[in-house]
């Protein structure tokens, strides 16, 4: 190969190079291109997201707007849960515990259940668990120990359902010997007559959606403030009339056996934890914080209208109160006192049934359930959050239990104490207490909550047991 040669190759190899290399750069431009763009896209739909989230709350994209209710609904739901037949005891409860240590023990039991029902929602949250306590036992627990959660719901919810029927039965009666003069005998023929009217009309109530609860509940606080309203009048025209202030009434004493029972009596004047996880569940927009402002503005509306009735119950009757404070008014003649009080207190109780029964369902068919599978019972798993006819016929079920005590007479102030020693404890303070253990198990990151579990648990430990001995000094010892 001569010289020449030689030159002309080089001198093509060298031009393929130099195309080869401009090809590679022109690629390395337009991927360079082709980034940027891309990039500045990026940027572009970044920036456009942001510009529409400006505008939104950031709660609000924490969970589905798929909740029913508002958190003036779930107050509402709250307020008519806890005012119910205990809350004409607590005049009861201030003769044994005299008026300063009896109000002090109210408002901590107040917070303490405030603070209960605040953990149960951020458990709720944390866990993802709707609608079911059991479920949510389950969760920190395990599956084979939901039915503790169950067993414990339906003795203190079926102790208060068959509390309530009891009421609205002597309610029913005393109105008729009230407005219609019709004369009755508790123990004979009108047991007949007043238990299934009572059973009817709630049967009909108790078959209505959850999601006209709300609304049901307002009339129920519409009501019990008409009741308040009676009582603080009948106590300012009374006082005009007699001295203000009726005799044996201590501000301050000590007796333990007494203040046992109080806290035991003004625990179970906030007991709603049942139905916590059911309220969340149908909470818009739901999150632990909103439903924090429910629990404690609901705690502090009955607070302020339970002192203000076992304050009057007590002023007015002192060492003569002795059971229900209604009771007491008189029904010779229809007045406003004895027929409005009575009426406007069987609408309370009566709008806020719906709300015991739907939890004590839940429990019931939760517990027959996890039986049928300890038994190797091959049965089909109910949606107990689906209020469908097999839903309903449970429900009624429920209602005739609860209703057949209410055909003899019942002691209804042992009957709510006995409930609140053997599971009240546990269902206020105490299960939230041990589930919230649970999930600070891990410990970083959730002192305060880790700290609030454990007070809620301690006092639950000491309630029952105290709560046990009192329960026996009064009834059997005294």
């Amino acid at each position: 190969m001569d010289e020449a040669t030689t030159c002309d190759k080089l001198g093509t190899e060298r031009l393929t190079n130099q195309k080869q290399l401009a090809v590679v750069v022109e690629c390395d431009s337009n991927l360079e291109k082709s980034y940027t763009y891309e990039k500045s896209s990026m940027k572009d739909t970044e920036e456009s997201i942001k510009d529409q989230l400006d505008g939104l709350d950031i709660e609000d994209l924490e969970k589905p707007d798929d909740g029913l209710t508002s958190v003036w609904g779930i107050t509402t739901n709250f307020v008519n849960i806890m005012i119910g037949a205990g809350i004409f005891v607590l005049p009861l409860m201030l003769r044994r515990a005299s008026l300063i240590p009896g109000l002090f023990i109210l408002a901590i039991m107040g917070i303490l259940s405030a603070f209960s029902c605040w953990l149960l929602s951020y458990l709720c949250d944390a866990s993802g668990v709707e609608g079911n306590w059991a479920r949510l036992w389950a969760y920190y627990y395990g599956e084979g120990y939901g039915w503790i959660t169950d067993v414990i719901s339906i003795l203190f919810i079926y102790g208060c359902t068959v509390s309530y029927a009891v009421l609205l039965k002597t309610y029913i009666r005393d109105l008729s010997i009230s407005i219609w003069g019709i004369e009755t005998n508790a123990n004979g023929v009108s047991n007949w007559v007043t238990v299934p009217v009572v059973f009817l009309i709630l049967v009909g109530i108790c078959m209505i959606d959850v999601e006209y609860l709300t609304t049901i509940a307002s009339v129920g606080i519409v009501a019990i403030t008409t009741t308040l309203f009676i009582i603080v009048i009948d106590y300012s025209y009374g006082a005009h009339t007699t001295k203000p202030i009726a005799n044996g009434v201590n501000v301050l004493k000590f007796n333990l056996v007494d203040w046992l029972y109080a806290f035991n009596t003004a625990g179970f004047s906030y007991a709603c934890q049942f139905c916590v996880p059911l309220q969340y569940t149908y909470l818009k927009n739901r999150t632990p914080r909103k439903f924090g402002v429910a629990s404690f503005v609901s705690h502090g509306i009955v607070f302020l209208i339970s002192a203000i009735v076992a304050t009057v119950g007590y002023f007015k009757y002192g060492d003569q109160i002795t059971g229900e404070y209604l009771l007491k008014f008189s029904l010779d003649r229809p007045t406003v006192p004895g027929t409005g009080s009575r009426i406007c207190m069987f609408m309370t109780i009566y709008t806020a049934y719906p709300c015991f029964v739907a939890p004590l369902r839940i429990s019931l068919i939760s517990l027959i359930y996890q039986l049928t599978q300890y038994m190797d019972w091959h049965c089909q798993k109910w949606d107990p959050d689906e209020f469908d006819l097999k839903q309903r016929a449970v429900t009624v079920g429920i209602l005739a239990f609860s209703c057949f005590p209410a055909l003899a007479n019942f002691d209804v102030d042992l009957v709510i104490s006995l409930v609140v020693v053997i599971a009240g404890s546990w269902i206020i303070l105490g299960l939230p207490g041990l589930m919230g253990i649970r999930e600070t198990r891990n410990g970083s990151g959730r002192t305060k909550i880790y700290i609030l579990s454990w007070i809620l648990f301690i006092f639950a430990v000491l309630l029952s047991i105290t709560g046990l001995y009192a329960w026996i000094h009064k009834h059997f010892l005294h």
